[in-house]
């Protein structure tokens, strides 16, 4: 009976450095999820989406600063970060109070940058998600460029290029996800996920024939349809539990 207990033991021992080694250090798939869905409902402009996603980003932030406060930062003063993060949940909970949407989004990008630069110093680039945020992050200045009658004070050219640019990094994404997607982010649906970037790459093919045709106007319909299904690709990190926005 005692050798059982021994062996019991040593079992759930190694069953659990295993479970921690399948997430490395300084990444929070369940606050990432909770960060997805405050940006994703803030995009939708729903006071009761973002009021819930909130909320869920507030108690994952709780569960997850510890782990924070304890990590061997080289080049970052813990505390200090961790101060940082507080008052931005606190400056997230008046935008949503606000109805201020825009802001809150940039707030929750804000929030997510500060994990990732820590990630990137640490040689911790392996992760889907942030070259996810980047291309979103290029995204948004060529969506802007679009919409505006005189392409954001941009060039054709350096639209063009911005555009590419924004390819290249979507490409990097793909591939790094190939590898990594269901290690880090368990509850994504891979076939969901598949169908949303087959979407993606179709719009891209339309923006792209747009663009060829030196009219702005014919870029409009295609970058709208390029903003939904990046979103349609984000949205395959929620887990099932959560509302679908």
């Amino acid at each position: 009976m005692y050798r059982f207990y021994i062996i019991l033991l040593l079992s759930l021992f190694f069953l659990n450095q295993k479970n921690t080694a399948e997430i490395p250090p300084f990444i929070f798939p369940e606050l990432d999820q909770a960060a997805a869905q405050l940006w994703l409902a803030a995009d939708e402009r729903s006071a009761a989406a973002t009021n819930i996603a909130l909320n869920q980003l507030s108690q994952e932030w709780k569960r997850s600063r510890t782990e924070v406060l304890d990590f061997p930062m080289t080049a970052y003063n813990p505390y200090l970060l961790v101060g940082t993060l507080d008052q931005m949940v606190k400056e997230m909970s008046k935008a949503q109070s606000r109805e201020e949407y825009v802001e809150l989004m940039v707030l929750t990008d804000r929030f997510l940058w500060e994990f990732q630069t820590i990630r990137e110093f640490h040689r911790q680039n392996f992760y889907p998600l942030d070259l996810w945020w980047e291309v979103q992050a290029i995204f948004q200045e060529v969506h802007a460029a679009t919409d505006d009658p005189q392409l954001g004070l941009l060039e054709w050219q350096e639209l063009e290029c911005l555009f590419d640019e924004m390819v290249c990094h979507l490409v990097d994404y793909e591939n790094r996800a190939e590898t990594y997607l269901t290690q880090y982010a368990p509850e994504v649906d891979e076939d969901a996920h598949k169908a949303a970037m087959n979407q993606v790459y179709q719009c891209i093919n339309d923006y792209q024939t747009a663009l060829a045709s030196g009219y702005q106007e014919r870029l409009i319909w295609p970058c709208d349809q390029l903003k939904y299904s990046l979103n349609d690709v984000l949205r395959c990190y929620l887990p099932a539990t959560a509302m679908q926005l």
